[in-house]
């Protein structure tokens, strides 16, 4: 087996989708939106300087889906995806996990978006498997702002990479080869794994990791222009 780990925000997709889904759910808060607006955004922009705590945001992020009813989580969720992620999936994006697929891997996005949100958006581009963190429900179904596991960032990510790739081979399958794929320096940890088995490649990259790319000879792909968000 060989295995291809995709990222999903500003790799596959042109947007920031785990963003994009809490600033959704912000705008159903009622009294509370204008506090949650401005929490909201100093995430985003922690994230965006790489200066944030990533178990605080997480906890924002899964704490937001506690507020509602799984119903309407799961309608809103829904017309997320196919009124706001799906018109923007870009052919290419699609076209480079299929490429990947020819060339006999087995694709798995790998995101820091949480699963609730990736889970529905992996389809868009025939992807099964999921690597995010993975927000805790109760008997009922009902989210409780908890988490199951590790976040899915920096470290986090490559601790759940680690995961999928050693339960496969415990389960007995020998694994041959592996890709990475990211636009991030924050995943830097993950492109080095995979290329230490196989390959990894900057796609739309941040400069830091376009600095990166270049010093360890990684291929550099340019599938669309980033935006902002």
């Amino acid at each position: 087996m060989k295995i291809a780990f995709f990222d999903l925000d500003h790799t596959l997709l042109p947007i920031d989708s785990g963003d994009r889904w809490t600033r959704e759910l912000v705008s159903h808060a009622g009294d509370d939106r204008q506090a949650l607006e401005a929490e909201a955004e100093r995430f985003h922009q922690g994230y965006l300087a790489g200066d944030f705590d990533i178990d605080e945001c997480v906890a924002f992020q899964l704490g937001l889906l506690a507020r509602y009813p799984r119903e309407k989580l799961d309608a809103w969720r829904e017309a997320f995806v196919r009124d706001v992620v799906a018109p923007i999936v870009p052919a290419r994006s699609v076209a480079l996990v299929r490429a990947s697929e020819a060339m006999g891997f087995h694709p798995v996005l790998a995101t820091g978006t949480h699963a609730y949100i990736a889970e529905a958006v992996a389809p868009l581009f025939g992807i099964e498997d999921v690597i995010a963190a993975r927000p805790e429900v109760d008997a009922s179904g009902a989210f409780t702002g908890g988490i199951v596991g590790s976040h899915s960032y920096q470290e986090g990510k490559l601790r759940l990479a680690r995961a999928y790739v050693d339960a496969k081979e415990a389960s007995g399958v020998k694994v041959e080869a592996l890709q990475a794929y990211s636009d991030s320096i924050n995943d830097v940890s993950l492109l080095r794994y995979a290329a230490s088995r196989g390959e990894a490649f900057a796609v739309n990259p941040d400069k830091a990791l376009e600095r990166v790319a270049l010093e360890e000879h990684w291929p550099v792909i340019e599938l669309f222009a980033k935006d902002s968000n």
